[in-house]
């Protein structure tokens, strides 16, 4: 979906998805994640990213999404904040307990997980790409063993007993 919004953005504000008074006023560091999949989301200040569009690998099933924004289940947001630091926003549906090495606070809320630089939050989505990846694995296993919520939202059901040998932690 996040595809859809970025052609929108392409359509409603011209290249990219820059604000409408066509600020030039970027973060140097945010820029540099563009490169990485990520757009500006109409704020010099916030860029917004989506796991499933940033990884390589496609999947036989597609994670369900209740998002009345219709963002996707693996989107999140990266903004640089007053005092210099970067925070990472995670609004994913991976469940860390499915995978090796989850970089980002998941009870962070509306605080973020912060970063001193964007070298460290580059290496940080690099991770969430290559946890999305493994979160995806169990999921279609899941699927297959009938590990899921209902037929309607087959959300992970984490405690079903065929999933529990893919747990990390």
């Amino acid at each position: 979906m996040s595809n859809l919004l970025k052609e929108w953005n392409r359509i409603a504000f011209g290249k990219g998805s820059r604000s409408l008074n066509e600020s030039q006023g970027e973060d140097p560091g945010l820029a540099q994640l563009e490169d990485m999949g990520m757009y500006f989301a109409g704020s010099d200040t916030v860029v917004v990213g989506d796991l499933e569009d940033m990884s390589s690998k496609r999947f036989r099933n597609t994670y369900p999404c209740d998002d009345p924004m219709e963002q996707g289940p693996f989107h999140f947001q990266v903004s640089i904040e007053k005092d210099g630091t970067y925070r990472i926003y995670d609004y994913t549906s991976v469940i860390p307990d499915f995978v090796t090495d989850w970089p980002i606070q998941k009870n962070a809320g509306r605080q973020g997980t912060p970063f001193r630089t964007i070298e460290e939050v580059k290496q940080a989505i690099g991770q969430m790409v290559i946890s999305y990846e493994e979160f995806m694995e169990v999921y279609d296993q899941a699927v297959d063993l009938g590990a899921i919520t209902n037929e309607f939202y087959p959300y992970l059901a984490k405690r079903h007993p065929a999933i529990q040998k893919f747990k990390k932690h």
